[in-house]
């Protein structure tokens, strides 16, 4: 029997992302999809063939058919409606940022634990085959030590993003800092820094940074620049932007035995070089090249044919709850260090 999912929010994020990867997976089916705009909502679901259209939460969250949600909503009612879902015995899907703050994390995967469903955080760069296929670089320990990490995420701002909304007046809650938590850095910064947690595997212990609003006509940051210092004592940072074009992500890691680089849109995509042996006198030493086997697809088929897997075999996802308030920690923590100038230290008290 097919998992029976619905969909709160019918914006961008379910258009571009939840609504299609649902209709690629063949272990579920749609059956319910909900937004304020009715008329939005008869789109999806006209577009998907989907049965049931609601514009409250509450209704489509109490269809006793339902079995899990996704959550496709501003940043700011993922609590609520995430709590109300576990309550009503559903498995939860929620779109980065996992909440507003740290209280709000814990009190949604309390919740989730509480009710023995499912909870995890879309964050999407996990899935990319080519950071999946770094992982498993990492993993072989082919550059040995990791020593210090740089990454960077961009793309030219929310307005390309969702161009239906009118930005002129700059108060779509997307850049209302009382409805988002912030700007590029909350926005796309948490993809490259969840993006970094991963692929390093250790814990962050320190966090500094600064973000500016260089060009957009916004009241939240459009630029953002961070630097992290790990348990192991390894350091690193990433950068975030809404000024980028074309769409960027990037990430160079720096090992004891050599350097991988991944970098979207490029040719190979993966990239391992090892310093060779030579006299000490060279500073440069030579260079040994390694290009890994991509693959055009992720290996766990997406966040949604992944959460699906999940839901059938009773397994946490490893974009846990948890590891979603971690990262929403680190950029709680950047906003710190931007308002007082100073290193801060982590975890943070709630």
């Amino acid at each position: 029997m097919k998992i029976r999912a619905g969909v709160i929010g019918c914006g961008k994020i379910a258009q571009r992302l939840h609504l299609p990867q649902y209709a690629d997976c063949d272990k579920v089916e749609v059956i319910a999809v909900c937004d304020w705009d009715k008329n939005l909502a008869q789109q999806m679901a006209d577009q998907y063939g989907v049965k049931n259209i609601y514009t409250n939460h509450n209704d489509l969250i109490n269809n006793k058919d339902i079995d899990v949600v996704s959550v496709c909503i501003p940043n700011y009612e993922h609590c609520e409606v995430v709590k109300a879902a576990a309550n009503a015995k559903k498995h939860v899907l929620c779109e980065k940022p996992i909440a507003m703050n740290l209280k709000e994390a814990t009190e949604m995967i309390e919740t989730c634990d509480k009710n023995g469903v499912l909870f995890m955080v879309e964050q999407t760069q996990r899935f990319d085959p080519n950071h999946e296929v770094a992982k498993e670089v990492l993993e072989d320990g082919m550059l040995g030590k990791i020593l210090s990490v740089w990454a960077r995420i961009g793309h030219a701002g929310p307005e390309y993003w969702n161009p239906d909304v009118d930005w002129k007046g700059g108060t779509p809650w997307y850049v209302n800092k009382e409805q988002s938590g912030g700007g590029a850095l909350i926005d796309v910064g948490i993809h490259i820094f969840d993006l970094v947690r991963w692929l390093m595997n250790e814990e962050v212990v320190e966090m500094s940074g600064r973000i500016a609003t260089l060009i957009k006509p916004f009241k939240v940051e459009d630029h953002g620049i961070c630097h992290i210092k790990f348990e192991s004592g390894a350091i690193g940072g990433f950068g975030v932007s809404w000024n980028t074009r074309p769409y960027q992500v990037l990430v160079y890691l720096y090992g004891e035995k050599g350097t991988m680089r991944v970098a979207f849109g490029a040719d190979p995509p993966v990239i391992v070089n090892f310093g060779m042996p030579t006299n000490v006198g060279d500073p440069n030493c030579g260079w040994g090249t390694f290009i890994p086997n991509g693959r055009a697809q992720s290996r766990l088929g997406g966040p949604i044919a992944y959460f699906m897997d999940c839901i059938q075999k009773g397994e946490k996802p490893f974009i846990s709850g948890e590891q979603g308030r971690k990262s929403l920690e680190g950029l709680i923590a950047l906003y710190k260090s931007y308002e007082t100038g100073q290193v801060v230290k982590l975890p943070l008290k709630e």
